[in-house]
């Protein structure tokens, strides 16, 4: 079965915007929101405000990997499948 980084299905949505606070109402639906980062793909929830603006919470490194692990949790995979398939992603936006 191919695994599809990018999914968010099994992805949990936050009770509020991960960048904002907001609990989405008041700027649109909270979304589950896939992150391209130098440590790998994450996913996290953001308002429809901060999702249009593109506004991300700032993570450390550390941060971000716990993220990224998370999602591969999320998605049944390990970090190493996890690497190969988001070098294909870039190499595809080639």
């Amino acid at each position: 079965m191919a695994v599809d980084l990018l999914d968010t299905r099994r992805c949990p949505l936050k009770p509020a915007c991960e960048n904002c606070g907001e609990d989405g109402n008041a700027t649109g639906p909270l979304r589950t929101v896939i992150v391209d980062t130098p440590v790998g793909i994450l996913c996290m929830a953001l308002c429809g405000g901060c999702t249009d603006a593109e506004a991300m919470p700032s993570m450390g490194y550390p941060t971000a990997v716990d993220r990224v692990l998370q999602h591969c949790g999320h998605l049944g995979i390990d970090a190493d499948q996890a690497e190969r398939l988001h070098d294909a992603l870039r190499e595809a936006d080639r």
